[in-house]
């Protein structure tokens, strides 16, 4: 999954409880496109679980 993705900027924050923020690149042909700035609940998410979190709040927005 992780050669599909790429996470960059992960920062602990505080916004309605611990959250780790970060920015998520998709691949596209041989580069990387920034696909926005998500959030994983809890601190020191790792990369998988920032992937997975921020699928989900795509699919779902998708799905809206």
């Amino acid at each position: 999954m992780n050669n599909q993705y790429r996470v960059e900027n992960k920062t602990n924050v505080c916004a309605n409880g611990k959250k780790t923020s970060f920015y998520l690149f998709e691949r596209a042909g041989v580069a990387f496109v920034c696909a926005g700035n998500f959030t994983a609940r809890g601190w020191d998410r790792t990369d998988e679980q920032c992937i997975a979190a921020a699928r989900e709040t795509i699919d779902r927005f998708e799905n809206e």
